[in-house]
């Protein structure tokens, strides 16, 4: 092989039989070898040959010299890496001064500085060896390997640090510096300690830590520096040998590859003969071994019906396969017809859905048009409140079979000729109903409807007369004793329970409110502004406090400008009792228990129900507004006021108002329901006048203007003429004579900019600010044209 060929004479000397051989012949003979006689002799070589050897390494020897001396003065050109800075001139000073610095810097001595405790620990002893170890090379580049492959600590910082606290603080407390200090060497140490306490001991701020830690951890490193320094023995052990064997082998070698070479520089000579025998020897006997190896391994010879099974078991296999390709194509083709026919049935349910939003957009669109639409995105697409319980259902159908007890009368709401505002008599007849708890069902509807399904002479006249709505009553025991509870004259029937009065409980709501049709009289249409309130009143609480709480609130109710414009009881199951949004409803609704749902309205009537209820709390409303409903008639906790507030948002209040009072439609198939009943009516709004004539003061001309704008409804036109003040509005059903003073009287004071001292809380049912109100009736009378025709 071609290369720079060993030297014979390192070869030859440590050979036994090359005494004598590879010694130069001195001054004279530079690059020349001698040999003795008897050298030539045994060797068989010629000198000429051995000269040769000789020039070619010396030749080389010359040749790396060189190298190395230009490798030196192209490191001698280049600029050091970190220049020193330039020397300071040294400052002029006298002789005297020159030769004590002289003399001084001639006797200073560096002396090596360590900071290790003079306490005589074994612990300090230690780390002072650690500094001072020899053997301990950490900063020789060379080991950084093997450290690395140990895993091995080798930062004496720690080893410092502990045994200066440990003679420091031997009980395991320090001072905060000594600590600080410790810590800033070696951050590590406080998580090595579990975070050590601070304390005070009088003024000083001391550090206290575990000093049983502190000596574990310190007796782990000192056992991983002497694991290190073992470790590190046996690596420089290991390499000694190494190095060791590997000079003998390559001598060992050497011996071998000795007269290989020709007397052509490193071409080899011909091989051994003795030793090409042993190769080929060797080969054969490698030959022969792998072939029994062969033969014992080969298989025996199949017979025909052997391969005619194993061909079978392949086109078995093929089969099975390709049977395995279909079937895994036929399931993929069918997952994929699956997620087509997936994927169209998405589509359609997704047609579908549009269609039926679509159809019930029309719907909802078809419903405002209406004057009062009783509608809500999500509750009127909920579960349907039921009027009748199952009991009540039961017992109706057994008095169409003229087996029950029941009974249903009429309860006339208003009176004829445009008198829409119930009488005294009738609030009290309903607060004894619902107070002794003698209905099972109730609904204020419209007298035409009830005069459809009750063929009676009686209500019938009533109908011709003018009156608007009534009360249908289904008593819960005998007629008797429902007539004897009421004072007489003022229900009408009993009636016979006839399908198609009993139907009028099963039969769905109307999804807007009925409308009074003025008959007779051709004016342009005009708008009011009233608001519709909800409020759900416990039949429970009802029948504790009595019906006179019930009448007093239709009274104080009337005497704002309010009226009722829908009533009926409801039974909610517990689907329904989930639906309302609103506290207002949650709070008396509970699934299985009548509740009574009463539709307020009027101008403004969201705040002046709020105001006339009082604060929710009855215990809270005693306090702050005596006068209120829930401090006169409430229980003793929030559960027993009389009604909750409604909501401040005008849009949910009217969404309590289609829970309470409108249908339902079905979000597959919207359609309107189907002959409904109208639970909510409404008077055709009208246009009046009021003349206020009489001097007016100015101190009555607040409270006057107040009252007028909060309960007048829409107003007109508001002028003066002749020392009088007329005023032209519109409102539901106009204004009769009998509400012109609780028009004029002065707004709630909570809505008038609040209360002046705590004794002039009062609330809209009270005295209204009875002076200011008695002046203004006392210097002001009126007097009102209804229905007035522009």
């Amino acid at each position: 092989s071609a290369g720079p060929a060993p030297d014979r004479r390192l070869a030859d000397a440590s050979s036994p039989s090359g005494k004598g051989k590879g010694k130069a012949a001195g001054k004279g003979g530079k690059g020349k070898t001698v040999y003795n006689e008897g050298d030539k002799a045994d060797s068989g070589e010629s000198n000429s040959e051995e000269d040769s050897c000789d020039e070619d390494f010396e030749a080389m020897r010359r040749a790396a010299k060189a190298s190395s001396q230009e490798t030196a003065e192209e490191l001698a050109k280049r600029p050091a890496a970190f220049a020193p800075p330039p020397r300071r001139p040294p400052p002029q000073s006298s002789t005297v001064e020159a030769a004590a610095k002289a003399k001084a810097a001639a006797k200073a001595q560096f002396v090596r500085l360590a900071l290790v405790e003079s306490s005589g620990s074994e612990d300090a002893q230690e780390v002072a060896a650690v500094e001072e170890d020899p053997s301990d090379t950490s900063s020789d580049p060379s080991d950084e390997e093997s450290n690395m492959q140990f895993g091995i600590r080798r930062d004496p910082v720690p080893m410092q640090v502990m045994s200066r606290l440990l003679s420091k603080a031997p009980e395991g407390d320090c001072k905060w510096d000594v600590w600080l200090d410790a810590a800033r060497k070696w951050p590590q140490l406080k998580v090595r300690l579990n975070d050590p306490e601070f304390y005070r001991r009088g003024q000083e701020l001391r550090v206290r830590f575990s000093v049983d830690l502190l000596k574990s951890t310190f007796e782990e490193h000192k056992k991983e520096r002497a694991e290190l320094r073992q470790k590190r023995q046996d690596v420089r052990e290991k390499l000694k040998q190494g190095v060791n064997e590997f000079v003998l082998e390559a001598e060992r070698r050497r011996a071998m590859m000795t007269g290989r070479f020709g007397g052509n520089g490193f071409v080899l000579a011909p091989r051994n003969p003795q030793l090409e025998e042993t190769l080929r020897q060797q080969r054969q006997e490698r030959q022969s071994t792998e072939t029994e190896i062969e033969t014992k391994t080969e298989l025996p010879k199949e017979t025909s019906t052997e391969v005619e099974s194993r061909k079978a078991e392949k086109a078995a296999a093929i089969a099975a396969a390709a049977a395995r390709k279909s079937e895994r194509e036929e399931k993929a083709k069918a997952e994929k017809e699956a997620e087509k026919q997936k994927q169209e049935e998405e589509e359609l349910k997704a047609k579908e859905a549009k269609r039926r939003r679509a159809r019930l957009a029309d719907v909802f669109a078809e419903i405002r048009k209406h004057r009062e639409p009783l509608i809500d995105s999500n509750i009127s697409i909920g579960v349907d409140l039921p009027s009748l319980s199952a009991s009540s259902k039961a017992a109706l159908a057994e008095a169409q079979g003229g087996a029950g007890t029941c009974s249903i009368f009429v309860l006339p709401w208003g009176g004829p000729a445009g008198a829409h505002k119930p009488s005294p008599e009738q609030r009290q007849a309903l607060g004894l109903v619902l107070g002794l708890g003698l209905a099972q069902a109730m609904m204020k509807l419209p007298v035409s409807q009830i005069g459809n399904a009750c063929s009676d002479t009686a209500l019938a006249e009533l109908s011709k007369a003018g009156l608007f709505s009534a009360l249908l009553i289904v008593s819960s025991g005998s007629a008797s004793a429902f007539q004897a509870a009421l004072p007489s004259g003022i229900v009408l029937g009993p009636f016979a329970v006839t399908s198609s009065l009993a139907d009028i409980f099963c039969r769905p709501l109307a999804m807007w409110a009925f409308e009074e049709e003025l008959t007779g009289r051709k004016s342009e249409k005009v708008e009011s502004v009233e608001e519709t309130v909800c409020t759900a009143l416990s039949l429970k609480q009802l029948t504790e406090v009595g019906g006179e709480a019930l009448s007093t609130m239709l009274s104080e109710l009337e005497a704002e400008g309010l009226s009722i414009a829908g009533l009926r009881l409801a039974v909610p199951n517990f689907a329904a009792a989930q639906a309302p949004t609103s506290a207002a409803q949650k709070y008396p609704v509970r699934a299985g228990e009548a509740v009574l749902l009463l539709a307020i309205r009027g101008p403004q009537a969201l705040g002046i129900w709020r105001t006339m209820l009082g604060p929710a709390d009855p215990q809270l409303a005693r306090q702050t507004d005596p006068s209120s409903l829930n401090a006169r008639f409430g229980g003793h906790s929030r559960n027993q006021a009389l009604a909750q507030a409604p909501p401040s948002s005008v849009a949910r209040a009217i969404a309590d108002v289609a829970w309470a009072f409108g249908g339902r439609l079905d979000p597959d198939e919207a359609e309107l329901p189907r002959d409904p009943v109208h639970s909510l009516q409404l008077l055709a709004p009208r246009i009046y006048a009021l003349e206020i004539c009489g001097s007016l003061a100015l101190s009555s001309a607040g409270p006057v203007l107040g009252g007028l704008f909060l309960r007048a409804g829409r107003i007109l036109s508001l002028q003066g003429a002749k020392q009088k003040l007329i005023v032209t509005a519109v409102r539901d059903g106009g204004l009769d004579a009998t509400g012109c003073s609780s028009l004029l009287s002065a707004p709630p004071a909570d809505l008038n900019g609040g209360f002046t001292s705590a004794s002039s809380i009062t609330s809209p049912t009270a005295a209204r600010l009875a002076a200011s109100a008695a002046e203004v009736l006392a210097v002001a009378p009126c007097a009102v044209q209804t229905n007035l025709a522009l």
